[in-house]
């Protein structure tokens, strides 16, 4: 019965950290809608987006390190970027009312990080 209820543990563990591949898809999804709102002015739909995009960062760390067995310091530090610059978008969408022009270099910004973060997990 244990060994059941282990064994059950860790395929739910692998059926909610999916495999990087996949997180990357739904990233990419999460990230094209969230920026594309963010730049468009479109606050609400952006803000809805932002934590989906940080929930599947984070599942992505933990499906690469269940499969892996290690998740590289350089991958960490990336996702850490990543998130607190989602942060800072996040600020800066509150504002009222959000600067046009910030939110587009906070974006670009971003997109920086991102594609380093994104490639750290597909090399």
């Amino acid at each position: 019965m244990l060994g059941g209820l282990i064994a059950i543990s860790v395929v739910a563990c692998y059926a909610y950290y999916p495999s990087p591949r996949e997180c990357l898809d739904e990233i990419g999804m999460a990230r094209a809608e969230c920026l594309s709102a963010a730049n468009s002015g479109q606050v609400d739909h952006a803000l809805f987006w932002l934590p989906v995009w940080e929930d599947w960062s984070r599942r992505l760390e933990v499906g690469t390190f269940i499969r892996s067995g290690e998740l590289r310091p350089y991958q960490r530090m990336q996702g850490y970027l990543i998130r607190k610059k989602l942060e800072t978008l996040e600020h800066e969408l509150e504002h009222d009312p959000p600067d046009p022009e910030e939110t587009k270099s906070v974006v670009r910004d971003i997109l920086k990080t991102n594609s380093r973060w994104v490639r750290s997990f597909r090399d």
